[in-house]
């Protein structure tokens, strides 16, 4: 909460160090762009739910902001040292937290170069000592960004799952992007749009962006064409759009990945705006009614999130009334809140085999089995879930107890009865 809370004044500063200096109505910029970060419904989602979309969109948006601000600072001053290694260290912890981020070290890195070009040409450096300290902050900064990913990098090398053969990476695709079913490591999906509309949202969608402010984004861009602060901003948008639309899955949050330069060309393009009518009244009118619309989307998707959540609470409540602890439960889609909210040992069906599984349920305490047997049936077809599933069907025995709206419980009959089928 505190992540995705601190983004809107982050946006803020970012419009300060991006904007022309000479522009008109640059704090009204800096406000709209505030405005338009906190209004933004799947950022609010996103900051109430234990995930990891806000903090690594924060962190990527306070390297961004650093990054910025470093390059516009005057020589010899402590942000002129320090800001590029802040810079760093925020983008690797966005790394750290979100993988995704790894695609901004391309329009980040490239920014650095060209604003290193810059000073190089501004300044004149006559001595061998003032060369080492022209070259200090780089230096930092690949040391702060190096030693932070060095952890997680060494980590992922001896994960059981390294992201370097994570299916969205092996199997990522650009040409997907106008395709609309796809098989991946969660099961079959069949989509009504393509992954290069879907993921769009950021620039069209209500919960992000209001549709009234989307030329407002773009026509940011266009007035920042000059500037190298587009190289950050504008580099961030396209290199997170181009990874989303080539991954074969589509999920509304993922878009937040590159949500804050959108709203932060948003606030620069709405009052850059020639509207027909001069002054600050039609922009302020403009951006008012568009976080209206936001907010009523905003207010829709939270209402949808509240039914599941207590869909799954009534799920839970279910499973604790009718069964005691000790007690083994076997399920897919609920273990990371039974875990949280029972005392049951909780096995989840997707990391499991059949040889995992058997000994798992044939011990002393009692077994059971609790499934969406629809979703397993339909979208993890022939995966994990559904192969585990019929093989406790099949193999072992199960007889169903109740159920509470799709969610079925079973008992898994013991194991030396070698009984089959399901009662």
């Amino acid at each position: 909460m505190l992540t995705g809370a601190a983004i809107a004044p982050v946006a803020y500063w970012m419009v300060l160090a991006a904007a022309p200096q000479t522009a008109k109505y640059r704090e009204n910029m800096a406000v709209a762009a505030g405005l338009i970060a906190a209004s933004c419904g799947q950022l609010i989602l996103s900051s109430i739910v234990v995930m990891s979309d806000a903090p690594g969109l924060f962190w990527a948006t306070a390297s961004a902001c650093a990054l910025l601000h470093w390059e516009r600072s005057a020589s010899n001053t402590p942000l002129r040292r320090y800001g590029l290694a802040i810079a760093a260290a925020a983008l690797a912890l966005a790394i750290f937290t979100r993988w995704v981020y790894v695609g901004l070290l391309l329009p980040f890195g490239l920014f650095t170069v060209v604003a290193a070009h810059r000073a190089a040409q501004r300044t004149i450096v006559a001595s061998a000592k003032s060369r080492l300290s022209a070259l200090f902050p780089y230096a930092l900064a690949a040391f702060a960004l190096l030693s932070i990913l060095g952890v997680q990098l060494y980590q992922n090398a001896h994960s059981p799952a390294p992201v370097l053969r994570h299916g969205w990476l092996v199997h990522w695709n650009l040409l997907g992007a106008w395709h609309t079913s796809f098989d991946n490591p969660d099961g079959h999906f069949d989509y009504r749009i393509p992954p290069f509309i879907f993921y769009a949202a950021p620039l069209l969608h209500p919960l992000y962006l209001s549709p009234l402010l989307t030329g407002c984004a773009l026509f940011g861009a266009w007035r920042l064409r000059r500037s190298t602060a587009l190289i950050v901003l504008g580099g961030w948008v396209l290199t997170l759009y181009l990874y989303l639309i080539g991954i074969p899955y589509e999920n509304g949050r993922f878009g937040l990945a590159y949500f804050s330069p959108v709203a932060v060309l948003a606030g620069i393009g709405l009052f850059q705006l020639a509207l027909p009518r001069a002054g600050l009244g039609p922009r302020w009118a403009l951006l008012t009614v568009s976080l209206v619309i936001s907010a009523a989307f905003t207010y829709r998707s939270h209402a949808k999130f509240h039914l599941v959540t207590e869909q799954q609470f009534s799920a839970i409540d279910y499973l604790r009334s009718r069964i005691q602890p000790p007690a083994t439960v076997v399920t897919f889609g609920l273990s990371i809140s039974l875990e949280h909210y029972t005392p049951y040992k909780v096995v989840d069906l997707f990391m499991q085999s059949p040889d995992s599984l058997r000994p798992l349920v044939c011990g002393e305490i009692s077994a059971y089995l609790y499934v969406d047997r629809n979703n397993i049936e339909t979208q993890w077809l022939g995966r994990a879930p559904q192969e585990n599933y019929r093989w406790l069907r099949d193999s072992i025995g199960l007889r169903q107890l109740g159920s509470q709206d799709n969610w079925i419980l079973y008992r898994v009959l013991p194991c030396s009865l070698g009984l089959r089928g399901t009662n």
